[in-house]
């Protein structure tokens, strides 16, 4: 026997998260009456749905509303049951026998770009197959905006990244980044220097580690974009 003391309110709103890391999407919807109904030590959640007119598609919207609801039941019991680590300064990595143990031995690094590649070509056979849920959890953890930027292109068959590749590819990129920027810093100073742009060609050869036909396009851009700048200064 049910007796109205036995019934109480619940919030009719319903959400859940689905997808992966960087695909996932949250639903939220709404049921017309929730409430939960106390039996001694136990209870039951009701949820009705009040509808006049027939709606075919109204078991796909149950279903669902179930599905966020089990969802959020799952993130409540991951919650209470979490152990924190503090993962930079957990030492006993090798205890893992998964991708755990690359995970949490790339973020014990992370605060060090060096040590962390180190450690990742160190482990070089399992980063170079690393699954997409452990890379997603390590871009995840550490911020780094470069390894998700980059992620789709290392992306090989069967979800699995090559992020000992990721990683050549971002020292490549942040190398010739950095020729790009001394090459700008020189055309620059000879400019200042009254010097013509064959010469900054003629003293760039041999020093940037970038093919001829590439150095001399961005030394006209350079140049071209200081000559720009100049004249608008001298118009204000």
């Amino acid at each position: 026997m049910v007796s109205e003391e036995d019934v109480q309110e619940m919030d009719s709103n319903v959400t859940g998260v689905f997808g992966r890391l960087r695909n996932r999407f949250m639903v939220q919807k709404y049921r017309d009456c929730v409430r939960k109904i106390v039996f001694d030590t136990g209870f039951a959640i009701v949820g009705i749905e009040n509808q006049d007119q027939v709606h075919y598609a109204m078991p796909v919207r149950i279903m669902l509303e179930d599905a966020a609801g089990y969802d959020r039941q799952l993130r409540h019991i991951r919650k209470r049951h979490r152990q924190v680590l503090e993962l930079r300064s957990f030492e006993d990595i090798d205890c893992f026998r998964t991708d755990l143990r690359e995970v949490f031995g790339f973020i014990k690094h992370s605060n060090d770009k060096n040590r962390e590649w180190e450690f990742a070509f160190q482990n070089e056979e399992t980063f170079q197959c690393l699954d997409e849920d452990a890379f997603d959890v390590i871009i995840s953890v550490t911020g780094s905006a470069e390894l998700e930027q980059i992620k789709d292109m290392y992306c090989e068959e069967g979800g699995k990244i090559n992020m000992c590749e990721a990683i050549r590819g971002m020292i490549e990129d942040g190398r010739i980044e950095g020729v790009k920027q001394g090459l700008g810093a020189l055309v620059e100073l000879c400019r200042e220097l009254g010097l013509s742009k064959e010469d900054v060609v003629s003293r760039a050869m041999g020093k940037f580690s970038l093919p001829v036909d590439e150095t001399e396009d961005l030394i006209d851009r350079y140049w071209n974009q200081l000559s720009i700048n100049d004249s608008e200064e001298r118009q204000v």
